[in-house]
């Protein structure tokens, strides 16, 4: 034990040896590479990420429901909050939803106004019919800048974008979540509508029934004046009311549900708390004295293996 211990000893004293030795070859190896990077960093345009987290609402008019059935997504999860935040993640980084916000004006740093589609179209794509430059738009746009993800234990979706200008980012960042609310609430009111509209004709078919059995019960009485002396008439009229009664019942809770749905559907928006919102970046990702010492690093460590493998490849 004693042996070996000595020997790994020797090995490092060695190594260190060999590293002062080449000191002077491994600063200037880590110095041209930190000059590489710090010329790489007034090259490379900045990035600038803003993020926010959003919370669905558990119970706003059973939107979990609504909108499986509106976009035909099957529950996955007893959660109800974690199947809501999977089915919001899904919706946003839908391109139904995204391309919806290709062309809506966001003002940069410079305070001009721009769009996703202003930054991202190129000459390159001109080629291309308007539906396939905007899914080209989309797919850059999901692979490089929009990042969406979910927590299935919180029930939080949390919303990341990068983009070069700040202030773009900021304010787009801002202007998805408000069109996703809307966005939302636009959906669930095509279900309620539909919903609606099935409900408003069947109230319409009950009340011509109603009209129907009150004339019955009209007629019947004129018929029948002697109605009270005959158990038999008494028990026919008694029929023909619970069944006005039962059509009455059915007319006034439709009616209700109609009025709810209305209600629902005039209300945008307000289908989750904003948890964290976007804040405008004051630093990039990467700030050029974080590339400038990244630079380093690496020059450091690969010149030190260079050396190091030099001197003891033989041994390796």
């Amino acid at each position: 034990m004693n042996q070996f211990a000595k020997k790994r000893d020797i090995s490092f004293s060695d190594l260190l040896k060999v590293i002062l030795e080449n000191i002077n070859q491994i600063f200037k190896h880590s110095l041209i590479l930190t000059l590489i990077f710090i010329g790489l960093s007034f090259l490379i345009k900045p990035s600038f990420s803003t993020t926010s987290v959003l919370f669905p609402y558990k119970d706003a008019s059973n939107m979990s429901s609504l909108l499986q059935s509106t976009i035909g997504i099957t529950s996955m999860y007893p959660n109800q909050s974690d199947d809501l935040s999977r089915i919001y993640v899904d919706l946003f980084k839908s391109n139904d939803f995204i391309e919806s916000t290709l062309n809506k004006v966001i003002f940069d740093r410079n305070n001009e106004e721009s769009s996703i589609f202003d930054l991202k179209y190129s000459e390159e794509l001109e080629e291309f019919n308007q539906d396939q430059i905007n899914m080209i738009i989309y797919e850059s746009l999901i692979d490089n800048n929009l990042s969406v993800s979910y927590d299935s234990y919180t029930g939080l979706f949390y919303i990341e974008l990068k983009f070069k200008d700040p202030k773009f980012n900021f304010n787009y960042h801002n202007q998805l979540i408000n069109s996703f609310d809307y966005y939302l609430s636009d959906l669930k009111n095509k279900k309620l509508i539909l919903k609606t509209d099935a409900l408003t004709i069947e109230q319409s078919n009950i009340l011509l029934e109603l009209e129907k059995l009150e004339k019955i019960k009209k007629e019947f009485l004129e018929n029948n004046r002697a109605i009270l002396n005959s158990p038999t008439l008494s028990n026919e009229l008694y029929k023909i009311e619970r069944e006005i009664r039962l059509k009455e019942s059915s007319y006034l809770a439709i009616s209700n549900q109609i009025q709810m749905n209305r209600v629902d559907i005039s209300m945008k928006g307000n289908n989750f708390r904003i948890i964290q919102a976007p804040v405008e970046p004051l630093r990039p990702n990467l700030t050029k004295i974080e590339i400038s010492i990244l630079g380093f690093l690496i020059g450091l460590s690969s010149s030190t293996l260079f050396i190091f493998f030099k001197n003891y490849r033989k041994s390796l």
